[in-house]
């Protein structure tokens, strides 16, 4: 186990080829079992050899399966010494459920690859949290399968295509530097990301601007975005009370690949340029009930 030489962060050990790595369903189950099956194939032609949770094919609603018997798949990953690193199924919904169920020690204990993406990212945030580990915001078992049966990710070799999603991000960020939002820069292929603490000063970080300006957002023109800043990263001090607040208030308005076309970020633009008329109007947010950990996630707030 590695440490970071600046910040104390540790760094699971490296895959070697025949090393283990188990499969787990955090979240949504899989819609045809052709998923899983291809997932593992990839992971077995990468010379890796495959450990499937106890549970990965149950279904439960739009889960897959129990919180209580995703959540032992998890540790049972965790305490196992054979399994080197852990591949989520995939996305969806249902991981947030599972934070009261997991334990904070499993994760503190034992350091490993973690890879998944989108729902996922509350696992990603607990094993930072608990366990001061990196993980691997990466494709999932049916992501892999999907690479597995196309031979390679078209999309990483394919220049020309990279150009153009470089090139429509940079537009949206420029789009939005003109209406008065200050953009981290460079604005990259992934994401923009919107300095809601400097765009709306009037809103203190102990009442979250960059939710504030996720919800005006949505309310303006159904643009959902995601808050960085107090919300996600803050919390109430032991000492004090009083709230803690992050270094940043970020707004993400992240750019899947091949999903949008130039209207809809043409579109964006002109609901930015609407939101940035009547900014002195938007207010933050209080909050009225919130878990023990993650709250981003799920607690509830109140406008101002």
């Amino acid at each position: 186990m590695a440490r970071a030489a600046d910040d104390g962060i540790r760094k699971p050990a490296r895959l070697r080829p025949g090393d283990t790595v188990g499969i787990v369903a955090p979240s949504s189950a899989w819609e045809g079992r052709s998923e899983l099956l291809r997932g593992i194939a990839g992971l077995e032609a990468w010379d890796l050899r495959v450990k499937l949770g106890d549970h990965v094919n149950d279904r439960h609603g739009y889960m897959a399966g129990r919180d209580e018997d995703r959540a032992a798949d998890i540790h049972a990953m965790l305490a196992d010494d054979e399994v080197r690193a852990i591949v989520c199924l995939q996305g969806g919904y249902g991981t947030p459920r599972l934070i009261p169920l997991l334990d904070e020690a499993a994760f503190a204990e034992n350091p490993k690859i973690l890879c998944g993406y989108s729902d996922i990212t509350t696992l990603h945030l607990a094993q930072s949290r608990w366990g001061d580990v990196i993980s691997f915001y990466s494709n999932g078992v049916a992501g892999i399968g999907d690479v597995y049966r196309a031979g390679v990710d078209l999309d990483v070799v394919d220049e020309d295509y990279l150009a153009y999603r470089i090139a429509s991000t940079r537009y949206l960020g420029e789009g939005l530097v003109k209406h008065g939002f200050p953009i981290v820069q460079p604005p990259g292929g992934h994401a923009i990301y919107i300095d809601a603490g400097a765009f709306l000063p009037h809103v203190p970080p102990s009442s979250f601007p960059g939710q504030a300006l996720a919800c005006a957002f949505y309310e303006q023109g159904g643009i959902r975005g995601v808050e960085v800043g107090t919300l996600m990263f803050g919390g109430k001090s032991p000492e004090t009370g009083g709230e803690r607040t992050a270094r940043l208030e970020l707004l993400r308005l992240a750019i899947p690949r091949r999903v949008y076309t130039q209207s809809h970020v043409d579109y964006v633009i002109e609901v930015a340029g609407e939101l940035a008329a009547r900014r002195d109007s938007i207010r933050g947010f209080s909050i009225l009930e919130e878990p023990p950990q993650l709250r981003h996630f799920s607690a509830t707030l109140q406008p101002l």
